[in-house]
């Protein structure tokens, strides 16, 4: 994810923990981390980032969630009141 503010980054992380996703790592990319590709990014542990300010725009790219997994989460952000942000999936096929 990236474009939270580090307030912020906590709070996604308990979202994702009361959706039911606690075993999926949460990477928090940092504005340097811009020109990395999204397989080093998806490369990185889970809490990378965390606390740090970034000026990237606001985003979640979720990759190993089926169809279903990630319309869950969709719909819990949406339900919670969050800011409108970008959402991307990777497939097998993308």
């Amino acid at each position: 994810m990236c474009g939270y503010p580090p307030p912020e980054h906590r709070f996604f992380a308990l979202f994702m923990e009361k959706a039911g996703f606690s075993d999926r790592p949460i990477i928090f990319a940092k504005t340097e981390d811009a020109g990395k590709t999204l397989k080093e990014l998806l490369g990185l542990n889970s809490g990378w980032g965390m606390t740090e300010p970034t000026d990237l725009p606001r985003a979640v790219i979720m990759s190993g969630f089926t169809q279903n997994e990630v319309y869950r989460i969709m719909v819990a952000y949406r339900q919670a009141g969050l800011p409108t942000q970008l959402w991307a999936t990777l497939t097998p096929v993308s």
